[in-house]
């Protein structure tokens, strides 16, 4: 069971889940920039390091997406892995985003 399963299988009292929040946010941040080249490179840009979460305040430094993130970039990760459900946006305002996940990360959400 990894760091995210953990804190979700907690119970919810607040207190008690703050270090399963951090170690699921840091162990998350570093998957997510050794898996997706996009990422790797925006936290690159900004100048953050996963390292750098050690307490509740350093979430702070996690660069910010906005949603154009997401419609201007590519998200695929490297390397691939099998889509469990795509989910696209209606392009409203003329560009489409596009968010893929594998079959963990649709148990989580689910």
């Amino acid at each position: 069971m990894n760091a995210a399963d953990r804190l979700f299988a907690a119970p919810p009292f607040p207190r008690r889940r703050r270090p399963l929040f951090l170690a699921a946010l840091r162990e998350t941040a570093r998957a997510q920039e050794a898996r997706f080249p996009v990422l790797r490179a925006l936290y690159a840009r900004e100048g953050f390091k996963t390292a750098s979460l050690k307490d509740e305040r350093s979430a702070r430094r996690l660069p910010y997406l906005h949603v154009s993130v997401f419609k201007e970039n590519d998200f695929r990760p490297a390397p691939a892995f099998k889509p469990a459900l795509t989910l696209t946006s209606s392009g409203t305002g003329g560009q489409r985003s596009r968010i893929i996940l594998d079959a963990g990360s649709l148990r989580r959400v689910k």
